[in-house]
């Protein structure tokens, strides 16, 4: 018992002295500002500057006491010259100032205060993020944000950010928000800080029951970056809001490079006119060209696509008249296509799909040439041939697509076959060559034309269709 009671008188002993303590050092502190006053108004400069330079920080003065305290003093340092310390000062004064129109909701006053002192000011980590809070909120109070420039906003943007991070931590949701409301159009963030931005305030819209709000920070996050892979780091308020959503590609756009091996198939062989020997052999060349690819997904199964070609078609055919003279037909022609497919995946595994495609298309032939050779010597022909063949034609397509999705990017790789509808030859127009040696004439057999194709490419996806699982 006695121990517990020299504690207890020990104890209060401790109190006392501190109180009396505490007493003289808040005397001391009204003495030496009263003094400092004094000689402020007699202008003994140097005097005030002993007095108030060390009790500025050590003192706690009342809000009004240390504004004065701080313009004596930096007023002070300007009558003698010092101007380092006068900046030094100047800038605590202007964020005091600014911290009390802010509480006097003076948002205005707080701007004009701060705007060219936040990034210029020589602050503490400390001051630099209580600042920051203060821009930010103002900025958001006002209403006319064109009243200010927009560096003005922009100055304070990155320690709003650090701030409303420490916010968030620290469960303070409704700070967060008005650190970070509308400010991802206002500052020049960069593409991840402004997706940050947007977690931050879904989850934080979450925490405070405001459910639509968080949808629609989480909607504008995922139009930004639909590819998102949630990871475990990620907030689960955020990861609920990310789930309500279905997304997938909408529309997507790319190149392919085709190897084009054209085939000619022989409806109806003709024999030239008093004769039974005649018989036309055909040859063909392989083309490479590239082609544009735009691509349309349906749904999360089917796609279609539409392609634009423009290729070169080159085959010759011959045929030997007698023993000596062989004759050789050289043909080639532009053609503008256009193709257009249904795709369907029928097999997927990860990011990697197995499609089978099928559609049609149609071409346009833009020029033709068309030469005679005999016995390896070129001969002109004077005569119209363009209007032996068909303009145009259409066809079947189908064939299986491999693709391997990435992100953005669909790598992809497919092999196609193709069927014209009709003839290369205009019917009535057969009888056109006329021999060079004798006083007949030959016809052109009934072709089709069929392609296989070998197709490597990329599409890029552009847009995305997002929607709400629950609810339009």
């Amino acid at each position: 018992m006695k121990k517990i009671f020299y504690l207890q008188r020990f104890l209060v002993a401790v109190f006392f002295i501190l109180l009396v303590a505490k007493t003289h050092a808040q005397d001391t502190c009204k003495t030496a500002y009263a003094e400092a006053e004094k000689a402020f108004q007699i202008k003994d400069y140097p005097q005030v500057i002993t007095i108030l330079k060390d009790k500025i920080n050590t003192c706690k003065y009342s809000n009004d006491l240390k504004l004065n305290a701080l313009q004596m003093l930096n007023e002070s340092y300007l009558a003698t010259g010092d101007t380092l310390e006068a900046k030094k000062d100047s800038c605590t004064l202007i964020f005091l100032q600014a911290e009390r129109a802010f509480e006097q909701k003076d948002y205005k006053l707080a701007i004009e205060l701060l705007k060219n002192h936040v990034n210029t000011c020589e602050y503490t980590n400390l001051i630099k993020l209580k600042a920051a809070k203060i821009l930010a909120v103002s900025v958001n109070k006002i209403e006319d944000l064109n009243l200010y420039e927009e560096e003005i906003i922009i100055d304070s943007c990155q320690l709003a950010y650090v701030e409303a991070n420490k916010a968030f931590t620290n469960g303070d949701y409704k700070l967060v928000i008005d650190l970070l409301k509308d400010r991802t159009n206002a500052c020049d963030y960069s593409r991840e800080t402004k997706l940050q931005i947007l977690k931050l305030l879904s989850a934080s819209y979450s925490e405070m029951d405001e459910i639509e709000a968080a949808e629609k920070q989480t909607y504008k996050f995922i139009k930004k970056s639909p590819e998102y892979e949630l990871q475990s780091i990620d907030d689960k308020q955020f990861i609920n809001n990310f789930n309500k959503f279905k997304i997938r590609p909408n529309w997507a756009f790319g190149m392919d490079l085709i190897v084009m091996n054209s085939e000619i198939n022989v409806q109806k062989k003709y024999k030239i006119l008093n004769t039974d020997t005649y018989e036309l052999n055909y040859s063909n060349k392989k083309s490479y060209v590239l082609n544009i690819v735009i691509i349309k997904h349906l749904s999360k199964r089917i796609f279609s696509s539409s392609e634009f070609t423009n290729y070169n078609v080159r085959f010759s055919k011959n045929y030997s008249y007698g023993e000596n003279l062989d004759y050789v037909f050289n043909e080639s022609f532009f053609v503008l296509k256009v193709s257009e497919a249904v795709g369907l995946k029928i097999l997927r595994y990860k990011n990697l799909s197995f499609n089978f495609i099928a559609g049609g298309y149609g071409y346009y032939i833009q020029n033709l040439d068309l030469d005679q050779e005999v016995e390896g010597e070129k001969v002109d022909l004077d005569y119209d041939f363009q209007k032996m063949r068909m303009p145009g034609n259409g066809g079947i397509v189908y064939g299986m697509l491999i693709n391997y999705k990435h992100q953005r990017f669909n790598f992809r790789i497919q092999t196609k076959r193709s069927r014209d509808f009709f003839s290369h030859n205009i019917a009535n127009q057969r009888y056109m060559y006329p021999d060079l040696n004798i006083k007949y004439f030959y016809v052109d057999d009934d072709i089709l034309f069929s392609m296989q194709e070998l197709t490597f490419g990329v599409a890029f996806n552009i847009f995305y269709k997002v929607k709400h699982k629950y609810h339009k």
